[in-house]
């Protein structure tokens, strides 16, 4: 949205247009009970324990719901990236929820800062982080993230040595799942592929009934992948259309979904970099830190620049990262990755 149209006839200062549109970007009574009491104890362990990471943050003041109805958006986007499944001790899951018929002033600003940097169509992607030109241009996207963006960036982090966080951590957790989603009509699934299609497409659901409104179109966008292959990826959104009456008793008059197009579209691909850049960057790090120890961590070239943005919150982008552990006699452990910003790498 236009700044001028946006503050035509309010006569603000800087401080006070920034304090203006923080106030507009954030839910004033958001819905803390999206998990439903009647449903208590058939939730995941994995859904439970992100409700309960939600909450406390939220409650510590840590974190503020975006409102995603800002500026009369209708349509949220989602834009979902996963890492971590060649290599490394965890997979990553990067959700990025924003208010879709908002991002245009974050369009416009993008398309300059492309053209200034020569950076034409290209994808900021986490493997192409050590390129000159991605180190260029990775500081101002960033940044234009945070100021532009209402949404939430929801990452989690799962340990590998966790089986299932949809039921038990065993083996037979994974051909049970499988076989409740072949008998439901969503396809026959390899164990692990079906362990995650069900992870993503929960975190997902959980995050619609969370930030959605009635009358809101809801369109997800998940990078190509094992769990959306061919008619999978049919299957994937027919599962998510029934997951979100899980969460959420709102009405939404279309729920569709797509992968990355054929023909580059950068207004969704500088939307969908966001989770592939957070994703790689932290099933980087923590597989490092498991490895070296904290006190000899040398990540790949910009994954520090990235790190040091996660651990501030944007004037339009909340983010939150939350990791998954196991514990003691089959209990699973979670907890918020809190990141502190000793120093900018970008100076």
């Amino acid at each position: 949205m236009d700044e001028q149209i946006l503050f035509d006839g309010l006569h603000l200062n800087e401080h006070q247009k920034l304090l203006w549109i923080k106030n507009a970007l954030i839910q004033k009574n958001p819905n803390l009970k999206v998990l439903k009491p009647k449903l208590a104890g058939m939730y995941s362990p994995l859904i439970e324990l992100l409700g309960i990471e939600i909450n406390n943050n939220l409650e510590s003041g840590k974190l503020f719901l975006p409102n995603l109805q800002v500026w009369d958006n209708k349509s949220v986007a989602i834009f979902s990236d996963y890492s971590g499944e060649s290599s490394g001790k965890y997979y990553t899951y990067s959700f990025l929820v924003c208010a879709m018929d908002a991002l245009g002033y974050f369009r416009q600003k993008m398309s300059i800062l492309r053209k200034d940097l020569a950076f034409g169509n290209k994808e900021l992607a986490f493997k192409d982080l050590g390129m000159g030109s991605m180190q260029k241009i990775l500081p101002e996207y960033l940044s234009l993230l945070d100021q532009y963006v209402p949404g939430l960036l929801l990452t989690v982090v799962i340990d590998k040595k966790l089986t299932s966080v949809i039921g038990h951590s065993r083996r037979d957790t994974l051909n049970e799942i499988a076989k409740i989603l072949e008998d439901a009509g969503f396809g026959k699934l390899k164990l692990l592929i079906a362990e995650k299609m069900v992870r993503i497409v929960s975190i997902s659901a959980l995050l619609v009934g969370l930030l959605g409104k009635s009358g809101q179109k809801i369109f997800w966008m998940t990078d190509h992948d094992a769990i959306c292959e061919n008619n999978k990826h049919n299957n994937m959104l027919a599962f998510f259309q029934r997951a979100i009456g899980i969460y959420s008793n709102a009405n939404f008059p279309l729920i569709g979904g797509a992968r990355p197009f054929e023909e580059k579209s950068t207004d969704y691909l500088d939307l969908l970099s966001a989770a592939d850049l957070v994703a790689g960057s932290l099933a980087h790090y923590f597989t490092l830190r498991d490895t070296k120890g904290n006190e000899d961590i040398m990540v790949k070239d910009g994954v520090e620049k990235i790190l040091y943005w996660l651990g501030g919150q944007g004037l339009s982008l909340q983010k939150l990262n939350i990791i998954i552990t196991p514990g003691q006699n089959g209990i699973i452990h979670s907890g918020t990755i809190d990141i502190t910003q000793k120093l900018d790498p970008n100076l």
